[in-house]
């Protein structure tokens, strides 16, 4: 007779995103190469998520050093909008990673399983 196994509380698991995880480009290369192997598209399409998570997070760690280093009044931004170029951030309330044109277009953004950029929709 076998010992039934012990039932495992989930509700009392500490929340993992694995997003978390996705500390480079290779383990988000691998991640999405593992997730599309067996051409479930509802999965590859929930994983996008969480590399999207881990590129806002990886960009939004990466900003918060560069204003805390300089205190950044926003005049790199001005600059670097009045030279054409975009500019990428996290937006909190729309949450999903946002270019915003020199023209004023603002695109949420994503990146597919190739690690393209594209635009979901425009805001």
């Amino acid at each position: 007779m076998t010992t039934p196994k012990p039932k495992i509380n989930i509700a009392g698991l500490p929340e993992w995103d694995a997003s978390d995880s996705l500390d480079s480009e290779e383990e988000i290369a691998a991640f999405l190469a593992e997730a599309g192997r067996d051409g479930n598209s509802t999965l590859l399409a929930s994983t996008q998520g969480y590399v999207d998570r881990a590129h806002a997070e990886h960009f939004s760690e990466q900003l918060a050093s560069l204003l805390e280093a300089d205190n950044d009044d926003g005049a790199a931004t001005k600059a670097h909008l009045a030279v054409g170029r975009p500019i990428y951030y996290w937006d909190d309330e729309l949450q999903a990673n946002v270019r915003e044109r020199p023209d004023g277009r603002c695109e949420v953004v994503s990146y597919d399983a190739a690690g393209q950029l594209v635009v979901v929709r425009v805001v």
